[in-house]
């Protein structure tokens, strides 16, 4: 069986396009897509982060971060990470992508 021109060099850009991730990936210019970038600002106390602060965070974004304010004016300070599996649109996922940006300050701390 014979491929036609075109199947020919279609294989042929597969092949190439496979080839040049394979060398951007082996090169260190992609990073795996299971990593998690690390933070590049300083954690944020989500018991005392305002609404600005908390929509700029990756994953969070505006109406995440009302959320997550509604929930403590409600609720009072958050007491432990998984209590933000209590704020709609945060499950286990997302609260494993987004807990290391966090840390909840201890009241000591506060005063």
């Amino acid at each position: 069986m014979r491929l036609r021109p075109t199947a020919v060099r279609c294989l042929a850009l597969l092949f190439g396009l496979v080839l040049a991730w394979g060398v951007l990936r082996l090169s260190g210019k992609l990073a795996p897509a299971t990593s998690i970038p690390a933070p590049s600002h300083r954690l944020t106390d989500i018991n005392r982060a305002s609404l600005p602060v908390l929509a700029s965070l990756p994953g969070i974004g505006p109406v995440l971060a009302e959320r997550i304010i509604g929930w403590r004016e409600k609720n009072g300070d958050f007491q432990k990470m998984d209590d933000l599996l209590q704020v709609k649109g945060i499950g286990r996922k997302k609260l494993e992508r987004i807990r290391h940006y966090f840390i909840i300050a201890n009241i000591a701390d506060r005063e």
